[in-house]
């Protein structure tokens, strides 16, 4: 979501699956997704632990739901923004 919403505004961003570091750009054009912080953190570890081999990582099914909450937020909070960005653009036709 945080890739997604930073090419959306033409803003490079280096190859990385660092939570923090993605959304820190969006942030800095966008301040109102400074809340999404505690949630980037969050999911830092499931950003990771599933893309290089090694043992298999399976959260406990709680904290697996909790991930599940915040990454849901920070989609939301994306498609808002995108939604509002893309009628601003409409009604300045």
């Amino acid at each position: 979501a945080h890739k997604g919403w930073l090419t959306y505004n033409k803003i490079e961003f280096r190859k990385t699956h660092d939570l923090i570091e993605l959304l820190a750009q969006c942030i800095d054009r966008q301040p109102s997704f400074k809340p999404l912080t505690e949630s980037a953190r969050f999911l830092m570890p499931f950003a990771t632990q599933f893309r290089y081999p090694g043992d298999i990582f399976e959260p406990p099914i709680e904290e697996a739901k909790e991930a599940m909450e915040h990454a849901a937020q920070i989609v939301s909070t994306v498609v808002n923004n995108l939604k509002s960005a893309n009628l601003r653009e409409f009604l300045d036709l």
